[in-house]
């Protein structure tokens, strides 16, 4: 294909006509134009058309470069630089020999009213941006042309229609009139009568300018089209999902094909496999097709929402052999791609045309159920799914194995359809900046709109629930609500009214009311269920068949050691049960954190230098030893890392008054020596209250002014070196123990914080000495550093001969390079984002600013210890780009929080399988 060919595509095309695999024809073609070849060389009804490659349009906007600066940082619509805006050479002379090859393909002929050539022009972009860039439909009518027409012509209705619906795409892609403006002015006149829809037009074309040349119209429409991907709802996509790279776009002018030419025309959308359950074809109907189709319409009114769909169950007494073909269809498109199909589709007199035919956005849940049956019937293999799944979709599904309970009876006050199954409990809100409000606090929030618009995307994706009284199941807004994942329903017999920001219910047996912005409401997203009251959800653990059955396939295809972190037997066991390899940092704050615990850390704190701290030792030392022991005992491996505590005194000192008194009566009961349980006897009110000042005045002298930078992990040990002396004694006596048991644990010991050398050795020389008195158990542990601050990952050649063990934590190095938290980048990674400031959120997308600093300190600690491990921790492990980045410095184990374990081994086995 030479730089500026046009690529043909008609049914019946010869099969490798276009050289390349997938990802190169979509690179050249766009996804849509890609689609549309792969159909034609599978013999499938399409019609004919050519495509204007991804080059053409980048030489456009190299070649306008400056006009398009202009207009991007502007207001102005594309029709206003219109006549400065220059095409490729020999574009517009390709494009005319395309038309008439068209032409020739049948007796149309382009801007003649007898037999008019009308063509779809539409964009395709190489990334998924469903609904987001532009179509011109019906290209090559005029109303000089319309003009022509007798009035009694009995196409006058239909050609009108026609002209109508081009009117509107091309004032929103040329003109950026916005599509609503429009629906407004066409209200509920009806659209089948030539009067309505000239009166219409009429109106339209006052906020309007329409070439009357059709031509020229082509050729405008082409440039809008191209334009498209230039849009504020492009760029907004891309900054809320982190894509840096351009988007490039294709140009398909393709032949119409009419389902609004007759009673036996429609347009429709159909699937393979139900995209909200996974569900087979053969369980969706006596059709085996689940979707919707609207009659006497055009291909565009199912996705963008624009009329009452009906079913596609209902196809097969209207039309047995279009409903027949469309099954095999959609069989043959599965079984060639490996993905579930959505297939766009216009029946024109009783003729089926297939528009697109696309790998289907699916719930979750539904598309790996999908993918493991692909499996049993033979149609997909391990290594296939693999490569298809998105990392996204299985922590989707991981984080989403919620139960609930209701206890008592809760109030039903509608009932809808089931979009995207499971449950949610949370805050009437109806904008993104509502939720935004409520998520501040940390409160869990539900997204409620009368019509579910592309626009919404953003409060869907943070939302917790979203509940919509929308018809229409498949326009492009729920299918991308569907794939954010979240529990959805539609068709709520509710009346949302997002303006005045209520929700009336009632009829059907329901006492009629209102909920407000604020008010708390529920949804059973499985059975299509919304309650007033608030719904108990808990985590259930991963119970799910589902998951279970995906986390087997992806153990079998990674080979990469994937630790998890943990805190106590449950996570463990959700650890093992997803596939971990073990324990590489059991954190021991949540330990210290546990009432009994803590209570004997700060009664310890309390009493070091009196006459008290030999007994508040013992007491620590023996809560340690007995929750130490119970980990050692119930774990399946002989090895662990144990990370010591990392927080400031401050910290784990309590905060709220009646956490305080309950502490300062254990210390007192503790001091008299009765019993923990006990606490309240004997003890005066004056006591407490004075136990109490003191409590609270220690709490302050140990506040540090910054203490993210302050005296925690090991910077607590050099100036309070008991505290890990007693944890340390805890794990060793535990050990010691446990091997009686005939179990030898190998224990790391990880120090946290580690910003200088010293400190390692500190640490390793307070170990050595509790560890001396355990000599004759020879038990075996190490003494391993955590590298999350970025000075320390400089001195890798100097830490790197004292261990055999780095944990190198790639979040917190983030944190320490950048100087910012998670929990506050919030308000401005956006606009950063946005900006290209960061490539995707640092705290899962690694910067090449911590990349670089990672990479140091392998190869440092590698030139001087070439035996020595290195484990990277942190969320980054969990993020297909990070991964690959840190396995290609030669990381070969890491760790992450139990839940993203399968998602790090799904990574790394999509990583694997591509540089195999």
């Amino acid at each position: 294909m030479g730089e500026f060919e046009l690529v043909r595509f008609y049914q019946g095309m010869p099969e490798g006509y276009l050289e390349g695999d997938e990802q190169r024809r979509i690179a050249a073609l766009g996804a849509k134009a890609a689609g549309l070849v792969q159909l034609c060389e599978l013999g499938m009804p399409c019609p004919p058309g050519f495509v204007i490659p991804t080059s053409v349009t980048d030489e456009f906007n190299r070649l306008n470069a400056d006009v398009l600066s202009e207009l991007d940082s502007s207001n102005l619509p594309p029709s206003a630089v219109m006549e400065r805006l220059v095409l490729p050479d020999n574009l517009w002379e390709g494009i005319e020999r395309g038309i008439h090859w068209i032409e020739n393909n049948g007796d149309l002929r382009f801007g003649q009213v007898a037999r008019p050539l009308l063509v779809s022009v539409r964009s395709g972009g190489t990334i998924s941006l469903p609904g987001l860039m532009e179509t011109i439909c019906n290209v090559g009518l005029t109303r000089k042309m319309l003009g022509q027409l007798d009035e009694a012509d009995s196409r006058r209705s239909f050609l009108l229609d026609c002209f109508r619906r081009f009117i509107e795409g091309y004032g929103s892609a040329a003109c950026r009139i916005k599509r609503r403006q429009f629906r407004e002015i066409l209200g509920d006149q009806d659209r089948k009568r030539p009067d309505s829809l000239a009166k219409a037009i009429d109106e339209y074309l006052t906020i309007c300018s329409i070439p009357d040349d059709p031509w020229l119209a082509l050729r405008r429409s082409v440039i809008a089209v191209m334009l498209s991907a230039r849009t504020d709802e492009v760029r907004e996509f891309m900054r809320t999902n982190y894509i840096q790279e351009p988007v490039k776009t294709s140009v398909t002018i393709q032949r119409m094909v009419f389902g609004n030419l007759d009673a036996r025309s429609g347009s429709g959308v159909v699937f393979s496999r139900n995209p909200s359950t996974g569900q087979p074809l053969e369980a969706a109907g006596k059709t085996g097709l689940f979707g919707q189709i609207i009659l006497q319409s055009q291909g565009d009114d199912v996705v963008r929402d624009l009329g009452e769909a009906g079913s596609v169950k209902d196809l097969p007494s209207a039309y047995p052999d279009i409903s027949r073909r469309l099954a095999e269809i959609a069989r043959r498109l599965e079984s060639v791609s490996g993905y579930v199909q959505d297939i766009e589709f216009t029946i024109e007199s009783g003729k089926l045309y297939l528009l697109q035919a696309r790998a289907a956005k699916m719930a979750p849940a539904a598309f790996l159920r999908a993918q493991l049956d692909m499996i049993e019937e033979g149609i997909a293999s391990d290594p296939d799914v693999i490569a298809r799944t998105d990392p996204r979709q299985l922590e989707q599904v991981l984080s989403a194995t919620v139960t609930c309970t209701r206890p008592g009876a809760m109030k039903l006050i509608g009932e809808g359809t089931p979009l995207v199954p499971g449950y949610a409990t949370g805050r009437v809100c109806f904008n993104i900046d509502e939720i935004r409000q409520f998520k501040s606090k940390n409160e869990p929030v539900i997204f409620c709109c009368d019509r579910l618009l592309l626009s919404h995307m953003a409060a869907v994706e943070v939302a917790d629930g979203v509940i919509s009284s929308q018809k229409n199941m498949l326009s492009h807004a729920t299918l991308n609500a569907r794939y954010l994942g979240r529990p959805s329903i539609v068709k709520a017999r509710l009346a949302i009214d997002p303006v005045a920001h209520i929700i009336k219910y009632g009829g059907n047996g329901i006492r009629p009311g209102v909920l407000q912005q604020g008010d708390i409401v529920s949804i059973d997203a499985h059975r299509g269920l919304i309650y007033e009251d608030q719904m108990e959800i808990r985590i259930s653990g991963i119970e799910d068949p589902l998951a279970e059955r995906f986390c087997e396939l992806v153990n079998r295809q990674s080979d990469i050691k994937v630790y998890a972190q943990a805190e106590d037997y449950e996570t463990y066991a959700t650890a093992k049960r997803l596939g971990a390899d073990g324990v590489a940092n059991f954190r021991t704050d949540v330990l210290f954190f546990k009432k009994s615990v803590n209570f004997a850390l700060c009664d310890f704190v309390l009493s070091v230098g009196t006459a008290e701290e030999t007994r508040a030792r013992k007491r620590l030392h023996s809560l340690l030893e007995r929750d130490f022991l119970r980990v050692f005992q119930t774990i399946d491996e002989n090895y662990i890392a144990i990370r010591l505590c990392k927080h400031t005194m401050y910290e784990y000192f309590p905060k709220e008054r009646f956490d305080v008194i309950n502490l300062a009566k254990y210390i007192l009961s503790a001091r008299n020596g009765e019993a923990i349980e006990a606490k309240d006897v004997g003890l005066s009110s004056r006591q407490v209250e004075k136990m109490v000042r003191t409590i609270r005045k220690h709490k302050r002298q140990q506040e540090d002014y910054n203490p993210i930078l302050g005296r925690r992990g090991v910077r607590l040990a050099t100036t309070l070196p008991q505290i890990y002396e007693i944890e340390i004694r805890a794990i060793l006596s535990a050990m010691q123990k446990v091997r009686s048991e005939n179990k030898q644990m190998h224990v790391e010991i990880l120090v946290p914080y580690i910003c200088v050398v010293g400190e390692l050795l500190y640490v390793r020389d307070l170990a050595d000495r509790v560890a001396s008195e355990f000599a004759q158990a020879h038990l075996h542990y190490d003494v391993a550093p955590i590298v999350e601050i970025s000075g320390i990952a400089f001195e890798m050649d100097k830490l790197a001969p004292h261990t055999k063990l780095i944990v190198i934590r790639s979040d917190k190095l983030t944190t320490s390079t950048h100087h910012i938290v998670r929990e506050d980048a919030r308000q401005f990674l956006g606009a950063y984002v946005g900006r290209g400031w960061f490539y995707g959120d640092p705290f899962r997308v690694i910067q090449k600013s911590t990349e670089r600093i990672v990479r140091h300190a392998v190869e440092a600690a590698k030139s001087v210890n070439p035996d020595i491990r290195i484990l990277v921790a942190g969320t980054h492990c969990s993020n297909e780009y990070s991964l690959r980045r840190l396995l290609d410095l030669g990381i070969t184990e890491i760790c992450c929080p139990p839940i993203t374990v399968p998602v790090a081994k799904l990574i790394a086995a999509k990583i694997k399988r591509t540089t195999a």
